[in-house]
């Protein structure tokens, strides 16, 4: 007796090993899932091939510079936490730098590179960025027609999951793949996912499920389009703590201090106060 890959229990031939089955889907859905187990094993192998770096050869090279989207704050090739309470104004500030940075302009007083920008808000229907927006356009002085550099994906009420865990291993789904191909078909250098509980089907305090979605899966659109990805994170009120583990992976967003070696940099939390 075995199962089939639909889960059926069958009868089975101990010499041959195939079904006694009427239904002969059921052999097609065996061979199917054996070659998919086997494409993941290669798949997980050929990921596993370590790239070697003597540092001898860096003699007297210069340092590369670090690069940044907002200088100090938001650096490139990694993902920055924008951290506050709910409804204290994250997607507000968001979208204020997909602006500054469509527009050239300083976002907080700060400078900004100016690049194209894709917003993936999970919690605002297009009317919403509409209107967002048309206050914002007042506080920078510009029109709707200045704005070609940004892109809104608005997917409120939409299935927004981006990673999935199987065995405790990442698995990008297909929204992760569309949203990297929308980003490199535009030329997007800044990626806004809002928010962290909309597109992590993890658990948000199991730290290698935490470092693998920061990491593998947002650090890996960071990486690919060679700039920056910030993730919106809401946290609780004072004195209870919200996903430490996904906080704990961020670029982090607590201004960079030279020399620091934490890895939690830049805005790490906004309050009413900012």
């Amino acid at each position: 007796m075995g199962y089939s890959a639909r889960g059926q229990c069958v009868m089975v031939d101990r010499a041959s090993g195939h079904p006694w089955a009427d239904d002969p889907s059921i052999v097609v859905e065996i061979q199917a899932a054996r070659e998919r187990h086997k494409a993941e094993r290669t798949e997980h192998k050929a990921a596993a091939v370590l790239h070697v770096v003597d540092p001898t050869i860096f003699q007297g090279q210069p340092l590369p510079e670090r690069r940044w989207i907002v200088p100090d704050w938001v650096p490139q090739d990694v993902v920055t936490g924008l951290y506050g309470v709910g409804g204290i104004g994250k997607s507000l500030l968001a979208q204020q730098l997909m602006t500054a940075t469509a527009l050239g302009k300083d976002w907080l007083g700060l400078p900004v590179k100016a690049v194209k920008s894709l917003g993936f808000f999970c919690e605002d229907a297009q009317d919403e960025l509409h209107r967002r927006q048309a206050d914002i356009n007042h506080l920078y002085g510009c029109d709707f027609s200045d704005l070609g550099e940004m892109r809104w994906l608005p997917r409120f009420g939409e299935d927004n999951i981006l990673v999935q865990f199987r065995e405790g291993v990442a698995i990008m789904t297909a929204l992760f793949d569309q949203l990297l191909a929308e980003a490199l078909e535009f030329g997007a250098q800044l990626v806004i996912v809002d928010t962290m509980f909309d597109a992590f089907a993890g658990n948000q305090n199991d730290a290698g499920q935490a470092r693998q979605f920061v990491q593998a899966g947002l650090g890996r659109i960071a990486r690919e389009i060679g700039g920056a990805v910030g993730l919106a994170v809401t946290r609780h009120a004072p004195g209870r703590a919200a996903a430490p583990a996904i906080a704990a992976r961020c670029n982090g967003m607590r201004r960079f201090v030279p020399g620091c070696t934490s890895r939690r940099r830049s805005l790490r939390n906004v309050t009413n106060a900012s």
